[in-house]
C-alpha cells in the first residue's frame, strides 16, 4: 500500500502578502560559481548554470536544491542548463556554489520570499517553472507561466544562456546582469508582484538558446492564509501493535489551524489527537473507508506555541500494522471552521488515480486532499495536475504532499499508479474563515457554488 497527500491553500479574495524584494544578484560568464553582491538571512538565492556544447546538464552543489534541467538535442550547437535554490543563512552568505562543468552562471536573490528551508526552497519558495530551448533560431521565447499565485503575490524571474551572443531580455522584465561573451547568460526580473506572466519573444542573432521562467512565491502576511509548517510520520507501519502515532513538527506558533489525517488499513478508529496539552476535534462527517482502510481528519481551531510533537492515538486489533499520519500548521486564520468534507471509494482508471475535485468560491479556504492505494503512487503529482509544486515521502515511503495556491475555481488532485484499476479511498477536508455577521456563507448545489 502507498498512501499520498496533496494540500491545496486556497485565497479566495485578494489577500496581503508580504513584499518581495531583490537584494542582489551574481554572474560569471565564464565559471563554474559567482559572489552574490548582497543577500540576507533568509533570502531566496536561485542559480541558472548553463554548460556550452554538452546535453549534460551542469552539476548540482552540495547545499543546493535541485528546480529544473534543460537540455537541447544532439547535433549541431548542443547546451543544457541546471536551475537551483538555496536559503541564505545570513548575510554573509554570498557563496553560489560550485556547478561542475557550468561554462557560466548567473543568480538572483530575493527577501521576502516564502521559502523556509533549502530542502524546502522549491517547494515553498519557487512556484511553477517553465523552459524553453531551441537551436539557430533568432526568436528568444520565456514561456508563458500557470502562476500558482494569480493574485498579484508573486514575481518572475527570467533566465537565458545563448551560444553566441549576450541573450535579450523579454518585454516585461527589467534587465538584472549578464556575463559573458560567447556563450554568454543574462537575467531579468518583473521587479514587481504580477497576476501573470505571458509567453514573450525578443530578438537575438541566430544560435542556441535555453530559456527558464521562474515564479518566485511571497512570505504570507498575518492577514492571508499561509502555510506554516507540514509533517509526516509512519513509523505504525513497521511496528505491530503500536496504538499511538507521534509526528514530530516544527514548534509550533500561536493561534493557528492544526490539521491532522490519520490512515491505518486495519480497521482500526482513531480515538485522539492531542498536541499534548490540546485536545483536537474530529470533524464531523468526515471519515473515509473502505474495507480495512480508512482515513479521517482531525484538528484543532487555535493552536498553542511551542508544541512539538502531535500524537494520534489508535483503537485497533492485536498485530496491526500500517498506521500513518500527515499534519499541517496554517496561519491566517482568526476563526476557522470546517467547510466541507468529501470522501469517495473508487478505482483507478488505468494507472491515474484522482481524488475528490474541490471547489474555490468567494472564502479564504485551506484544503487537503489524501488518497490511499492498494499499490504505490510512482509519480506525485501526476504530469499537468492543478497540484503542482512540492512532494514530501514518509519515512515508510508510503505518502507524499503537494502545495498548491489558487483562486476561485476547481481544482482536482491527480496521482500516478504502478498498477492500472487500483483500489482507492480518498477524502477531501476544507477549512474556511467564519464569515462575519450578514457575510457570504458559501454552499454547494448541484447547480455550482452560491452565496446565502
Amino acid at each position: 500500500m502507498k498512501s499520498i497527500l496533496f494540500i491545496l491553500g486556497l485565497l479566495c479574495a485578494v489577500p496581503s502578502w508580504g513584499a518581495i524584494s531583490r537584494d542582489g544578484s551574481c554572474v560569471n560568464g565564464a565559471s563554474t560559481s559567482c559572489t552574490f553582491g548582497a543577500t540576507a538571512t533568509g533570502s531566496l538565492k536561485i542559480m541558472f548554470a548553463y554548460r556550452n556544447g554538452s546535453t549534460t546538464a551542469p552539476s548540482l552543489p552540495a547545499g543546493w536544491t535541485s528546480i529544473t534541467t534543460l537540455a537541447t538535442s544532439a547535433g549541431g550547437v548542443t547546451g543544457s542548463i541546471r536551475v537551483g535554490c538555496n536559503m541564505s543563512s545570513s548575510g554573509s552568505d554570498t557563496g553560489s556554489g560550485t556547478w561542475t562543468n557550468a561554462s557560466a552562471v548567473i543568480g538572483h536573490s530575493y527577501s521576502g520570499a516564502s521559502v523556509t528551508s533549502t530542502a524546502d526552497c522549491v517547494r515553498n519558495g519557487i512556484g511553477n517553472v517553465a523552459t524553453n530551448q531551441a537551436k539557430a533560431s533568432i526568436s528568444m521565447d520565456y514561456p508563458a507561466l500557470i502562476m500558482i499565485h494569480a493574485d498579484g503575490a508573486s514575481w518572475v524571474a527570467g533566465f537565458a544562456a545563448d551560444s553566441a551572443a549576450t541573450p535579450c531580455n523579454p518585454s516585461g522584465m527589467t534587465n538584472v546582469t549578464s556575463g559573458g561573451i560567447a556563450p554568454a547568460v543574462a537575467s531579468a526580473d518583473t521587479n514587481a508582484a504580477v497576476t501573470g506572466w505571458a509567453d514573450t519573444t525578443c530578438v537575438t542573432i541566430s544560435a542556441t538558446w535555453l530559456t527558464a521562467v521562474v515564479e518566485i512565491l511571497s512570505r504570507c502576511s498575518s492577514t492571508s492564509i499561509c502555510l506554516v509548517a507540514h509533517a509526516t510520520e509512519a513509523n505504525g507501519d513497521r511496528t505491530a501493535n503500536a496504538n499511538t502515532l507521534p509526528i514530530t513538527v516544527t514548534s509550533t506558533g500561536s493561534a493557528h489551524l492544526l490539521l491532522v489525517h490519520a490512515e491505518n488499513e486495519n480497521t482500526c478508529t482513531v480515538t485522539g489527537v492531542s498536541d499534548g496539552t490540546n485536545a483536537f476535534t474530529q470533524a464531523s462527517s468526515c471519515r473515509a473507508v473502505n474495507g480495512a482502510k480508512s482515513i479521517d481528519a482531525w484538528y484543532l481551531a487555535s493552536s498553542t506555541s511551542g508544541k512539538t510533537t502531535i500524537t494520534i492515538t489508535y483503537s485497533c486489533s492485536a498485530g496491526t500494522w500500517t498506521k500513518e499520519g500527515w499534519y499541517w500548521e496554517v496561519g491566517g486564520f482568526t476563526t476557522p471552521i470546517k467547510d466541507a468534507c468529501v470522501t469517495s471509494n473508487q478505482t483507478g482508471s488505468g494507472t491515474t488515480d484522482t481524488g475528490n475535485a474541490v471547489t474555490a468560491a468567494g472564502t479564504k479556504e485551506f484544503i487537503a486532499a489524501s488518497v490511499q492505494t492498494a499499490n504505490s503512487i510512482t509519480q506525485n503529482p501526476k504530469a499537468a495536475d492543478d497540484f503542482t509544486t512540492g512532494g514530501d515521502i514518509s519515512p515508510g515511503a508510503n505518502a507524499g504532499a503537494s502545495l498548491a495556491y489558487g483562486l476561485t475555481g476547481s481544482y482536482t488532485p491527480v496521482w500516478l499508479d504502478s498498477s492500472s484499476g487500483s483500489a482507492l479511498v480518498t477524502l477531501t477536508s476544507a477549512f474556511m474563515e467564519t464569515p462575519a455577521a450578514g457575510g457570504c456563507v458559501v454552499y454547494r448545489t448541484l447547480l455550482g457554488v452560491g452565496c446565502k
